[in-house]
């Protein structure tokens, strides 16, 4: 949830501060030279909060705490769910949701630059992201990277084509 909804952010944000915590996971990684804690807190949804979200059953609230070359930085995010799940369950949702981000979207946005892309049509668009998608797919099942496969074929278009 982001403090761009307003009303139902201030919300759940009062429900985790004045409510009674139902379950919490912590755990901590190091990978990258940062070392990474997450606390995942669940809370019961308040009586106001399901008028907006009628399924909601478990606010999740997530704080992570950074640190990268001594620099400490703290972030809490929040979700609502309509599953009633351990804390340590959505913990694992929420990175299993990052990991799709991270080595796909990413690679879509930075390497294919699918972001700068100026089609618009709403029939084309999601033809051309199906089609990075295959082409990441071919690349990192033949090639051993998306990478590999710039650096190989980034001068020659026709190859990319015969995909």
């Amino acid at each position: 949830m982001k403090q761009n909804r307003g009303k139902a952010y201030n919300q759940i944000v009062s429900c985790c501060d004045k409510g009674a915590c139902i379950d919490e996971y912590s755990k901590s990684e190091k990978n990258r030279g940062r070392i990474e804690s997450r606390v995942v807190s669940t809370y019961e949804v308040s009586e106001e909060l399901k008028q907006q979200y009628p399924h909601c059953k478990r606010i999740i609230k997530v704080n992570r705490t950074r640190v990268v070359k001594g620099k400490e930085s703290n972030i809490t995010l929040y979700y609502i769910s309509d599953l009633e799940l351990t804390a340590e369950s959505f913990y694992e949702g929420i990175r299993g949701h990052w990991s799709i981000e991270n080595s796909l979207h990413w690679v879509k946005d930075v390497v294919m630059l699918e972001d700068k892309s100026n089609m618009r049509n709403k029939l084309i668009a999601p033809i051309l992201s199906l089609f990075r998608s295959f082409i990441i797919m071919i690349a990192r099942y033949f090639l051993y990277g998306v990478t590999n496969f710039q650096r190989m074929y980034a001068h020659d278009i026709d190859i990319i084509t015969l995909f």
